[in-house]
């Protein structure tokens, strides 16, 4: 597996990635997030990252310019970037792909001396907090955005 950031012809693999995952258990996602418009504009910033075996898109997460979730109350580090829409394919979930992109992410934003790494997690996505928890997240705050209630998570780096 490589990890790397994303390539033109990786962009209708990383579509069908996220629609894959749209109605499964635990994940809030529909039929209209994420969709075009997020993936061109990962693509655009070079901010579009994606696990890839051979021809296969395994896994896809991203690095958010315009941070949107600045505003939450309940953050303890300025100068933090987003990292958003993490998705493994179904068949390949479990097998710590969202855990190693995540740490692969980390290291790029420690280059960048960014100071901590920000994301919000659903609050019926068990299996995803566990990962943030397991690569350092402190769960900080609830609140509700998007039609969901999310956890607001820091990483310090």
């Amino acid at each position: 597996m490589i990890f790397r950031k994303a390539e033109q012809q990786d962009l209708k693999a990383v579509y069908n990635l996220y629609a894959s995952l749209v109605g499964s258990p635990f994940c809030v996602w529909d039929d209209q997030y994420p969709g075009w418009v997020d993936i061109n504009e990962d693509f655009e910033n070079g901010t579009l990252y994606v696990m890839a075996q051979e021809n296969a898109i395994l896994g896809a997460i991203s690095i958010v310019v315009h941070n949107e979730l600045d505003q939450l109350p309940f953050w303890t580090v300025a100068n933090a970037r987003e990292i958003a829409r993490v998705a493994v394919s179904p068949q390949h979930q479990g097998k710590g792909i969202a855990k190693r992109m995540v740490e692969e992410i980390t290291g790029i934003l420690r280059c960048q001396s960014v100071r901590a790494i920000h994301l919000l997690v659903a609050e019926e996505n068990p299996p995803a907090q566990r990962v943030y928890r397991k690569c350092g997240f402190q769960f900080l705050g609830t609140c509700f955005m998007f039609g969901h209630d999310y956890i607001g998570c820091e990483k310090i780096l």
